[in-house]
């Protein structure tokens, strides 16, 4: 199996990061991370293998059509934030 690119999680890359007001990314900024990963690795097939998942799967992400799970986030050194927010329920 092909080694895939590992992202820098250098206590200096991710504070040079956020020092540029990059404190949260975008899902363009998500699938440019995953590009770059999938330059590393060859071919959608190798990075799918390496990360477990199937080749359709990462060309659905790259192509907006599904958003990347925990094990893709994982592989580019990102988690999800999610923000929950409440609402008042219309009166029936």
């Amino acid at each position: 199996m092909q080694k895939i690119l590992e992202p820098d999680l250098s206590a200096h890359a991710i504070g040079s990061f956020l020092d540029n007001g990059h404190s949260d990314l975008s899902i363009d900024d998500v699938r440019a991370r995953l590009e770059a990963l999938l330059e590393g690795a060859g071919s959608q097939k190798a990075l799918a293998a390496d990360l477990r998942v199937s080749p359709p799967y990462i060309s659905q992400i790259l192509n907006g059509e599904r958003r990347p799970t925990r094990i893709v986030l994982n592989a580019l050194g990102l988690r999800e934030n999610k923000t929950v927010t409440y609402t008042y329920r219309e009166k029936r």
